[in-house]
């Protein structure tokens, strides 16, 4: 629907789609306007953008031509297509529109893909952390040290742990910064 949307055949007679005295869509505003297509049941114009990817209302505001009638009074075409191009409502929805189109051709990740990345690297960090905490716990069990202590007895103790673990607490993101 984006990129190749239904359009009707060339030989199709849009004079036959107004009563008469009015003016008839032209083809060739298919070919100027991108955002443009026709619908032969409602015999007018639609913005392919808007009606895909509709932006919601703002208070009091009416969603009208191009989006959820179809426009058809072409006298005024011109103007009214450079006002709906203008127009905020279009631009939200050309934007998801391209947001789409790159998602599906794999220019960008979908934000599940991005989810997922951000808690697989969340929980690789976390594994790291407790890496660390568990060999400290090892190494103060080994040398029969406590957890916490109030003399300066286990200071050189301290110190011996402070060296032996410098090299893991170094390699983790802001751990061993005080150690210095």
């Amino acid at each position: 629907m984006l990129t190749s949307p239904c359009m009707p055949s060339s030989s199709y007679d849009y004079k036959a789609d107004v009563s008469s005295g009015k003016r008839p869509f032209l083809l060739a505003w298919l070919k100027q306007y991108d955002w443009l297509c026709y619908s032969t049941v409602l015999k007018g114009a639609l913005c392919k953008f808007c009606v895909l990817f509709e932006h919601p209302l703002d208070k009091g505001g009416v969603h009208g031509a191009f989006i959820k009638t179809a426009f058809s009074k072409y006298k005024n075409f011109h103007e009214q297509s450079k006002c709906h191009v203008k127009s905020a409502w279009h631009n939200h929805s050309v934007q998801r529109a391209n947001d789409f189109i790159s998602i599906m051709n794999g220019k960008k990740t979908d934000v599940y893909q991005m989810v997922n990345s951000s808690v697989r690297k969340t929980i690789e960090s976390n594994k790291d952390k407790l890496k660390s905490i568990v060999s400290s716990v090892i190494f103060l069990g080994k040398h029969g040290l406590p957890f916490r202590g109030t003399n300066d007895l286990y200071y050189s103790s301290l110190k011996k742990l402070k060296t032996w673990f410098r090299s893991s607490m170094t390699q983790l993101p802001l751990n061993g910064l005080a150690l210095m």
